[in-house]
C-alpha cells in the first residue's frame, strides 16, 4: 500500500541512491550513501551507508535505476529514501540534478557525480561510479548560520587529517 503524504513514516535512517544514465540508455550506479540532516537540512553524507545489508543495497540501485529508464532520465538521478524499521525502503524525493547526496564523489569515486553527468548529457560514455576508499564522508558546511566560515572549514577537517 502506497504512504500518503500525511503519514508519518517510522524510519530508522536516510539514504540516497545516486545513478546516472544517458540518452541511449546507459546507466551508473554508485554505492547507496546515509544521509543525515539537521533542521532538516543534509548535514552529512556517509558512502557508502554504515551497515546497510547487502541486497537492500541492491535493491535500492535497482530501484533508481529502474525510476531513472522509466521517466527517461538523462543525467544524474538523486533517489532519496527512508529506511524504515520493519526493514523496507521507501522513495523519498527525486532530484533529476548532481545533488549534495553524491558531493562525495568529487574525490571519493573514481568518476564524480559531476563528470557523469556531462557525459551523459554529451552522450559519451559513462565514467567508473566505483569508491576511491572504502569510507568517504562528506560534511556540508553552509554560510547562514557562521559568522566566521574558516573555523567551520578547519573543524571538518580536523575530524579526518588524512
Amino acid at each position: 500500500m502506497p504512504v500518503l503524504a500525511e503519514e508519518k513514516v517510522d524510519f530508522a535512517r536516510e539514504l540516497a541512491a545516486n545513478v546516472v544514465r544517458s540518452p541511449h540508455g546507459q546507466a551508473v550506479a554508485y554505492p547507496v550513501v546515509e544521509s543525515q540532516q539537521v533542521d532538516g537540512v543534509c548535514d552529512t553524507v556517509i558512502a557508502p551507508a554504515p551497515d546497510l545489508d547487502e541486497s537492500l543495497a541492491l535493491h535500492a540501485e535497482e530501484m533508481a535505476l529502474r525510476i531513472a529508464k522509466e521517466l527517461g532520465v538523462v543525467g544524474h538521478l538523486a533517489v532519496e529514501l527512508f529506511q524504515t524499521r520493519d526493514g523496507r525502503i521507501l522513495v523519498n524525493e527525486l532530484a533529476m540534478r548532481p545533488h549534495n547526496s553524491g558531493h562525495w564523489t568529487q574525490d571519493g569515486a573514481i568518476t564524480s557525480q559531476f563528470a557523469n553527468h556531462v557525459r551523459a548529457v554529451l552522450d559519451l560514455p559513462l565514467g567508473d561510479p566505483r569508491a576511491r576508499a572504502p569510507w568517504t564522508v562528506m560534511c556540508n558546511v553552509l554560510g547562514g548560520d557562521y559568522p566566521d566560515m574558516y573555523s567551520a572549514y578547519l573543524h571538518c577537517m580536523a575530524r579526518d587529517p588524512s
